[in-house]
Order: structure tokens, then C-alpha cells, then sequence
């Protein structure tokens, strides 16, 4: 027997296509900026309105709040929550300028130019 005689619920003809409902896009909303677990890293997403943006993790997401909530309970977000602020390195860290590092570098070099001279 087909599926149709199997059926009793089935009355003659084809069955009906189910129509597939279509995700409508969400837009970032600023309320979503006040609320106590997102108000420190929330930020809206400059280049889409369709995006929200971590401002500890530098990461972009679709604006739904079940994906914000995701994002916040994620491990990478967490670490640095948990880290505190996300400090850069200074410049000044790698580069010695003192006047003794300068002279120590100058000796260096002529010795070596003497040695090579000889």
C-alpha cells in the first residue's frame, strides 16, 4: 500500500508542502546596552545595524539577544572578563633609551670596527 491508503488521516490528494518560515534579521537595540550582564562590553556594531560587538573581545555578532547571551557565557569572553582590562603592550618596553644603553651600543660597534680593520 502507498503512504496515502496508510494514513487514516489522510483525505485524497497530494499532501500540503509546509511553508518554511523565514528568520527575520534582528537589529541592534541600545536598551540591550543598560542591562546589567551586557552593559560593560555591548557596544553596536559601526559598519551593520544587524550587528552587535564585544568591546573586550573585538568580536562581532549577529544582534539576538539568545547570541549576545551565548557570547557572554562564552570561555574566551569569560578569560578576559575574568583578566580585567585588556592592557597593550607600550613600545617603550622593547626600546632602551637610557644614555648608558646608547654608550654601551657605541663602544660595541667601534670595537668591532677595530677588529675587522685589523
Amino acid at each position: 500500500m502507498s503512504d496515502f491508503e496508510d494514513n487514516p488521516l489522510h483525505i485524497g490528494g497530494p499532501p500540503r508542502k509546509l511553508r518554511k518560515i523565514q528568520h527575520r534579521a534582528q537589529k541592534f537595540r541600545k536598551e540591550w546596552c543598560s542591562l546589567p550582564d551586557f552593559k560593560d562590553w555591548l557596544i553596536p556594531d559601526e559598519n551593520d545595524i544587524f550587528k552587535a560587538k564585544c568591546s573586550l573581545c573585538k568580536s562581532s555578532m549577529v544582534a539576538e539577544l539568545s547570541n549576545i547571551k551565548n557570547h557572554g557565557k562564552g570561555i574566551k569572553h569569560k578569560q578576559i572578563v575574568t583578566a580585567g582590562t585588556v592592557k597593550q603592550t607600550s613600545i617603550s618596553n622593547f626600546v632602551q633609551t637610557d644614555k648608558k644603553f646608547k654608550l654601551k651600543t657605541q663602544i660595541q660597534r667601534a670595537k668591532i670596527k677595530i677588529s675587522a680593520f685589523i
